[in-house]
């Protein structure tokens, strides 16, 4: 069954998803994936259209075209607002609407608790580009319009009991993935091994097979934020090595549940290979254009760099992010950069988070972060990384010149 299952093990309700009859439906929704049929794009509620009319009716004859249906459900505009779709923020919470979408035949069962959330989760990833994650719409759906207390109350204490509930998570989990399951399987096995710290990044013949091998992971990572989901690195011990590997998972699922399915998915590639789940350790990875910084001071040594750092930090609006340490004020961001990790995705973990509310000056103008990093520049696998980071000013010294740079 789609319902949260209160009495099951967190992994354990992963076992056997063939025998569940909802199994049909999340491969079909995988497969229309994989085919790039965007059922989000045929998504109506009530009488606000999120297409034109012609829009929508080539969206219904494409759907047509491959074999699935149109389903509706009266849904509370209070789950809606979860997805934060512009259209349903002018009703009340206890307001119901009518939601409608093309999904597969197999799917007219497991409208609400299933097809429902994964097709609105489509539509926010579209909207925002963050990964998105919501639970079953089956305790605030219903066949006819519901507008009461009563029911807007049993909808929300539902819901807020399965955000909680770990078996419901990892529940929910199950059919996300299964729901993507050829997508995110075309997006597993890329190497995020990090880099040998004895590789010289300028000279060595392995650069260059390490460069690729760093691309085909950037590519998958950010196949797989667009497609809403996040990026592992799960790595393991096998007969033949030590691997770590990259995966695509589902948003906002437990470790347990990465595991999981790497360890089916191994099994399934390379048949043969056993690895425990419990064995595989999974950190889950960000792209280094992520990390939220506005400058660079970017080397080469020798010239000038950590003077221009000192006298750079003394200005009301820049911070110079440091290992106290220092005496050069490098260092800022743990050493990030010059760390043995692939070029481009790193953990999550080591980056800066971005601030929602950034730091002002007494004057109300924002505090620019930044950073001194002479390796950013001299070697190649620096100006790999440097070609990557989304900086507003990019400061450059050397002998007797000053560059800048700008956006």
């Amino acid at each position: 069954m789609v319902a949260c299952h209160r009495s099951a093990e967190a992994v354990g309700i992963w076992n056997d998803v063939r025998s569940d009859p909802a199994h049909n439906c999340a491969e079909m929704l995988s497969r229309a994936g994989h085919v790039g049929l965007n059922l989000h794009l045929s998504l109506v509620i009530e009488d606000a259209v999120l297409m034109s009319a012609q829009e929508v009716a080539l969206a219904w004859d494409r759907c047509a075209f491959h074999g699935v249906a149109f389903a509706h459900t009266f849904l509370s505009s209070w789950y809606l607002q979860l997805t934060q779709i512009e259209q349903t923020s002018r009703y009340s919470d206890s307001h119901w609407l009518r939601v409608g979408a093309c999904i597969p035949d197999a799917c007219l069962g497991y409208f609400a608790p299933l097809a429902l959330p994964r097709i609105l989760e489509q539509r926010m990833v579209a909207n925002t580009g963050n990964p998105a994650s919501l639970p079953s719409a089956r305790p605030c759906s219903s066949d006819s319009p519901r507008n009461s207390q009563e029911a807007e109350a049993i909808c929300r204490q539902q819901i807020a009991d399965e955000m909680r509930d770990p078996a419901c998570i990892s529940e929910r989990c199950k059919w996300k993935y299964l729901s993507q399951k050829l997508q995110m399987e075309g997006l597993f096995g890329a190497q995020v091994r990090s880099i040998a710290s004895d590789i010289d990044a300028d000279l060595s013949p392995e650069a260059d097979a390490l460069a690729l091998r760093d691309d085909v992971a950037a590519r998958h990572y950010l196949t797989c934020r667009q497609i809403g989901g996040q990026f592992f690195g799960a790595a393991f011990a096998a007969r033949d090595g030590d691997f770590d590997l990259g995966v695509c998972a589902p948003a906002a699922c437990p470790a347990s549940a990465i595991r999981w399915w790497t360890a089916q998915t191994l099994e399934h590639w390379r048949p043969g290979v056993s690895v425990s789940a419990q064995s595989i350790n999974v950190t889950e990875l960000a792209h280094i254009s992520e990390v939220d910084l506005q400058w660079i001071i970017a080397g080469v040594g020798r010239s000038g760099t950590t003077s221009l750092a000192a006298w750079l930090r003394t200005h009301p609006q820049l911070e110079l992010l440091t290992d106290p340490a220092d005496t050069c004020l490098e260092g800022g961001l743990g050493y990030l950069f010059r760390r043995s990790y692939m070029h481009h995705l790193v953990p999550r973990t080591s980056l800066l988070e971005p601030v929602d509310e950034p730091r002002l000056t007494g004057s109300g103008k924002r505090v620019l972060r930044g950073i001194k990093d002479w390796s950013l520049l001299q070697l190649a696998r620096g100006r790999r990384v440097l070609g990557q980071l989304k900086v507003r000013v990019l400061i450059i010294v050397k002998a007797r010149y000053l560059f800048r740079c700008c956006e």
